[in-house]
């Protein structure tokens, strides 16, 4: 696909601030909060903030839809790899938008961008692996 689709997602930190956040508040109590960065970010945008960690600058290659729907069909025959399936490259295609007024309305905010907390992420888990 085009990476064009949105995919929202939440840093680690935001997790934590939203649940020292409803701790304590009675409002909270057997409720179910969506924590996620108000601003969502391309796919394509996302892959680039992890090639960014990994300290990877060629540009990300890219297939048309279409093409890839062969592929799975292919795949499905031949069976060369198991991730590989209608479902998941259809998946991988959709906006993941979510909705964060319910907590926002109790007065917390997301504070920090996910592209920069999984870059960071991607870098400590590599020099991790490198010990």
């Amino acid at each position: 696909g085009d990476g064009q689709n949105h995919f929202q997602t939440s840093c680690p930190e935001d997790i934590a601030d939203a649940v020292i956040f409803c701790i304590g508040r009675e409002e909270c109590y057997g409720e179910i909060f969506i924590v996620a960065e108000k601003n969502a970010q391309t796919l394509e945008q996302l892959a680039n903030s992890i090639r960014k960690g990994l300290g990877m600058e060629k540009p990300i290659g890219k297939i048309p839809l279409w093409l890839g729907s062969i592929i799975v069909k292919i795949n499905s025959i031949i069976k060369f790899s198991s991730i590989l399936k209608a479902w998941y490259v259809k998946r991988l295609q959709s906006d993941r938008l979510y909705s964060t007024q319910k907590l926002e309305k109790l007065g917390w905010k997301a504070k920090c961008s996910a592209a920069i907390s999984i870059s960071k992420l991607v870098k400590l888990s590599f020099a991790e692996r490198k010990k």
